[in-house]
């Protein structure tokens, strides 16, 4: 398999609305977030694969850096960084280069403080790109030491990106930690070998709510995948579901 076998683990309310919390009808329990992060956790991949939106909001909300404008004509290549000490990779899918980080690693968990966490947590960013993005953002990246890879030159192609970290990283398994966009490209390609589902024991019923997987138009019409149950096991009134394809 030329690419890194995929986890889906995905936290949803009953009714497949891929959310933390159901602030709509007041319920929010943070045991349900921590037993979803430890059973992420335990899966123990080597990649978190997450989509620009999710990036944003989890990790980069916070971050407002000063990209320096330059002159410099920087060639369309994959630029490898030094991960340090980092066994672990954070791949966000940012095809127009919108995300503005101010560090090459962080934790998975808790990026505002890198140094208070568990070590096996801590992950070295991993852009994907197309080519249309600026000179300056790639410049940005270079001098922070993210690496970035190259996914077409006006969107990204997935299985391209999929067997660049398989042999440039050596990324054999990955877990995706998106949301339903990303997940839904994911799925349109065949490439979900594995799915993790914690399910919660609420129902929002909102209609503007994203459910947990959503194919775009441009993938065409979604072919049904059908699953085999491998485990299930009670976390209070949640459930978490294992199958595989």
């Amino acid at each position: 398999m030329n690419r890194p076998k995929i986890t889906l683990h995905i936290f949803s309310t009953l009714d497949g609305k891929n959310n933390y919390t159901a602030p709509s009808v007041g319920i929010s329990d943070e045991s349900w977030v921590r037993d979803y992060i430890e059973i992420h956790r335990k899966f123990d991949k080597k990649a978190t694969f997450v989509g620009r939106t999710t990036a944003e909001e989890e990790y980069a909300h916070f971050l407002l850096p000063q990209i320096e404008q330059t002159d410099e004509k920087i060639s369309r290549e994959d630029f490898i960084a030094d991960n340090g000490t980092s066994s672990k990779y954070l791949v966000a899918l940012d095809s127009s280069g919108a995300l503005k980080w101010t560090t090459n690693q962080l934790s998975l968990w808790d990026s505002t403080h890198v140094n208070h966490t568990e070590k096996e947590d801590i992950a070295h960013i991993i852009e994907v790109l197309s080519e249309n993005v600026s000179d300056c953002f790639l410049a940005h990246l270079r001098k922070i030491g993210v690496s970035y890879i190259f996914g077409g030159k006006d969107s990204i192609d997935l299985p391209l990106v999929l067997a660049k970290l398989k042999s440039v990283f050596g990324i054999d398994e990955a877990i995706i930690g998106g949301g339903a966009i990303l997940n839904g490209s994911f799925h349109a390609h065949g490439f979900i070998d594995e799915l993790s589902l914690y399910l919660v024991p609420v129902i929002e019923g909102c209609t503007d709510e994203k459910t947990i997987v959503e194919v775009l138009p441009k993938f065409g019409v979604p072919i049904p995948v059908g699953y085999k149950l491998k485990n299930m096991q009670a976390y209070g009134n949640a459930v978490h579901l294992l199958y595989e394809c």
